[in-house]
């Protein structure tokens, strides 16, 4: 990460406000957290954005198990109610789709079968 996206990173960390940040349950907040850690980074990173991708192992291990928890629990939105017409037209396309696939791997098998017993 070249000096000028660095400064910009220090400078966005300087202006953001105590009181808008993420608190955790262990009193740390996520972006001094994130903050501490890229700031010695090499390489340009989500993290440089105050993002947090809780896939990413090297990520969540900045946290504690409680406050890993509390980042993926967090504010998560219920899955959304899905209306039985459109259920029944998304179980259809997939067993089109899946009738499709056999339809072509069978079709591939005997392709391959015809070449190897002209051998």
């Amino acid at each position: 990460m070249d000096k000028d996206a660095m400064l910009e990173f220090k400078n966005n960390y300087m202006r953001m406000r105590q009181d808008r940040k993420w608190k955790l349950p262990s009193g740390k907040y996520v972006e001094d957290v994130l903050y501490e850690y890229a700031k010695n980074l090499a390489h340009e990173s989500p993290i440089h954005s105050f993002i947090v991708d809780t896939s990413d192992a090297t990520v969540m291990n900045l946290f504690s198990n409680g406050d890993q928890e509390h980042i993926v629990t967090f504010n998560v939105l219920p899955d959304p109610e899905i209306e039985d017409e459109l259920m029944d037209y998304l179980l259809k396309y997939r067993k089109a789709i899946r009738d499709s696939r056999n339809a072509e791997n069978s079709q591939c098998r005997y392709q391959r079968l015809s070449v190897f017993s002209q051998l």
